[in-house]
């Protein structure tokens, strides 16, 4: 009887076939890590101020946190941080509080903790040869309080967006009540 494989089957590069974890870890992390582009921010030309309105400072309010806390789904997997939802929901009403000036404080300074930055970083096989280390594109799991404060982000830019019809009509991913399928329909 053959044993099921976990992890990450063998790898060609080179020519050659790697089995060893850490050579085959190696040679994923040197494939992400060439994938992935670094913004130069300074060749961004300066065109003055904006024509439409400011986006307002965001504030983070209790109830929203207590709503996002509170509606976790407990059997996603556990970030670098190593705090399960199931515990960040079970102690919501306990906790908002400080989650609330943790992140109001995090917006305000333009300060994000370090620990709360990583991620762990899984290869997810796609179609293709699983012998190629090109068809694994990095997965990051990251961790469930950094993920509230984004929710609260993209919930605010969403707003802001929309209500100052900043969006063109044609632009369908990422929008609420709008996808593909709508976007097909649009065009029809």
């Amino acid at each position: 009887m053959e044993l099921p494989q976990y992890g990450i089957p063998s790898l060609k590069h080179e020519g050659k076939t790697i089995t060893d974890a850490k050579l085959k870890a190696d040679l994923l992390n040197n494939y992400f890590t060439s994938v992935f582009t670094l913004n130069n921010h300074k060749s961004i030309p300066d065109k003055g101020p904006p024509p439409l309105p400011p986006m307002p400072c965001i504030v983070v309010t209790a109830p929203g946190v207590l709503k996002l806390l509170s509606e976790l789904k407990t059997r996603k997997a556990i970030g670098p941080d190593k705090i399960p939802s199931v515990l960040l929901k079970t102690v919501a009403n306990e906790i908002t509080p400080v989650i609330v000036s943790f992140f109001q404080q995090s917006l305000n300074t333009g300060i994000f903790p370090d620990k709360l930055k990583k991620a762990n970083v899984t290869p997810i096989p796609k179609k293709g040869s699983k012998a190629d280390v090109k068809n694994y594109p990095p997965i990051s799991l990251t961790s469930i309080l950094s993920k509230c404060l984004e929710h609260i982000m993209v919930s605010n830019f969403m707003s802001h967006l929309e209500s100052n019809s900043i969006l063109t009509p044609y632009q369908h991913g990422f929008r609420k009540h709008r996808s593909t399928v709508t976007q097909r329909f649009a065009y029809m």
